[in-house]
């Protein structure tokens, strides 16, 4: 596998599934709506990923000219881009009924709420951190009257409508996604050290003097993003009938797509 070569692949297919997507939806709730920016966010952080693979090259630094490969930064890209598709499947994928995708939809929303604990300055600002109260006071009715928040303990209740709308780890999201144990816990572990400045992330970085030990250290993480990203693409095709007869007019993205999800099924054999 030509790790860069399929990556560069695999953004394009992705870029092409959602763009065939395009235009109004018929959604009543508009549920599916930030399905889109969800493929969006994922799409921007692994094309920074590609950006930053290519070398940070700074002739004009004040100091001495630069120029290296920021592993670091990719890790917590990598990171970013992994959650970004746990959500998503965790919302538009994994539920099994409507009710239950309604649910989770409305409680991610209403993490909105945090906002409301952000300092503020201007009007422009506490005029829509009002409106969003509104919209708060909306979707915690909606929440209320919906039967799979209804199920919950009064604890998880609570938590939803404080902004915590994850009721499952992320290890146990991604392995619903059907990924295998070395993804779902220890990839994802080691990325988030660098998120978090943990101690390995700051071994890596002093080891890795050479070219080719960062390029190295880049190339794993860009192998985690590419799982990520053939299992988006095959989930966002499946909710989206016309993203998914943009796959199928793909026949050599498709055998990529299928040959990444298989990989990411079957990397703890």
């Amino acid at each position: 596998m030509n790790t860069k070569k399929d990556y560069v692949r695999l953004l394009t297919l992705l870029f092409e599934v959602v763009e065939a997507n395009r235009g109004p939806l018929n959604d009543v709730d508009d549920i599916l709506l930030y399905a889109e920016g969800l493929a969006q966010k994922f799409f921007f952080h692994a094309t920074s990923i590609l950006y930053l693979s290519e070398e940070t090259n700074m002739p004009n630094f004040p100091s001495t000219p630069l120029k290296f490969i920021d592993s670091p930064s990719v890790d917590v890209l990598a990171r970013a881009a992994f959650e970004t598709f746990l959500v998503f499947h965790y919302i538009y994928i994994a539920p099994k009924t409507h009710e239950e995708k309604e649910f989770r939809y409305l409680a991610w929303t209403a993490e909105l709420v945090k906002r409301q604990y952000l300092p503020v300055s201007t009007q422009e600002h506490q005029q829509k951190l009002a409106k969003e109260r509104k919209d708060l006071d909306d979707l915690h009715k909606r929440l209320r009257s919906n039967a799979s928040f209804q199920k919950l303990t009064t604890k998880q209740q609570k938590d939803v409508l404080e902004g915590r709308w994850r009721l499952l780890s992320w290890q146990k999201i991604a392995e619903d996604a059907g990924l295998a144990k070395v993804l779902a816990a220890n990839m994802y572990g080691h990325l988030s050290g660098y998120a978090h400045s943990g101690f390995i992330s700051v071994l890596q970085i002093k080891q890795a003097f050479q070219k080719r030990e960062q390029a190295l250290l880049v190339e794993s993480s860009m192998q985690v993003v590419l799982i990520a990203a053939a299992n988006f693409i095959r989930g966002y095709c499946d909710l989206f009938p016309k993203a998914k007869q943009a796959l199928n007019r793909n026949t050599n993205g498709i055998l990529l797509v299928d040959e990444l999800v298989t990989i990411g099924q079957n990397l703890d054999h």
